[in-house]
């Protein structure tokens, strides 16, 4: 229990904590193993009557707590559904047509954690084939060309990282059609103010 404890404390001070995004990652539920037997720690089994933790229970716990457990070796973490062999060939097969936030709202960076801890090169191949392709192409497209338009319904489906990137893409477009449109109206103040492109004098 003190060396859970100890862990805990420690993996509480990696996460930066004035990021909400990264606090609300780390706090995503993960499947995992346990490779010992924890005293005291049967809570974390719900569908164990014991106080103590078996060896090879299968529990869920923060993806930041099954990270210090398993370099620790103190248990095994397994892969939700939606990161296992089946749903990957379904994202593969279509990825922008995939709901994945339906599955995790931190898809993408939470894969990507997992893919690190298991060292799943499978698994990052996915995430950065779905990330990258045509689904990036999409985003990019909707960012840049739909300045006025509403939507709201179109990013629904969007991960949270791919949100940010929206955003971001959407802003530079909106920050360069409104620098076009200030540019247009100085060039018009010149070209009124002048004649045959020389200033005209005051008449007096």
């Amino acid at each position: 229990a003190t060396a859970t404890a100890t862990a805990t404390t420690t993996a509480t001070m990696d996460i930066p904590l004035f990021s909400l995004d990264a606090l609300a990652e780390s706090d995503e539920r993960v499947p995992c193993v346990t490779n010992l037997e924890a005293p005291g720690l049967g809570f974390l089994d719900p569908s164990s009557g014991s106080e103590d933790l078996a060896a090879e229970s299968k529990i869920e716990v923060p993806l930041w707590l099954g990270s210090v457990l398993h370099s620790k070796k103190m248990a095994r973490i397994e892969l939700p559904k939606h990161y296992q062999t089946s749903y990957r060939e379904h994202v593969e097969s279509g990825p922008a047509s995939v709901n994945l936030r339906e599955r995790s709202v931190h898809y993408f960076t939470v894969g990507g954690e997992l893919a690190k801890m298991r060292v799943d090169d499978a698994l990052q191949n996915t995430l950065r084939f779905a990330f990258s392709g045509e689904r990036f192409k999409d985003l990019m497209d909707l960012a840049y060309n739909s300045t006025t338009e509403d939507v709201s319904e179109k990013i629904r489906p969007l991960t949270d990282v791919e949100r940010t990137l929206f955003y971001s893409g959407y802003r530079a477009s909106n920050e360069f059609v409104a620098w076009k449109m200030r540019s247009s109206r100085n060039l018009l103040v010149s070209s009124a103010a002048t004649s045959n492109g020389h200033a005209t004098k005051r008449q007096k």
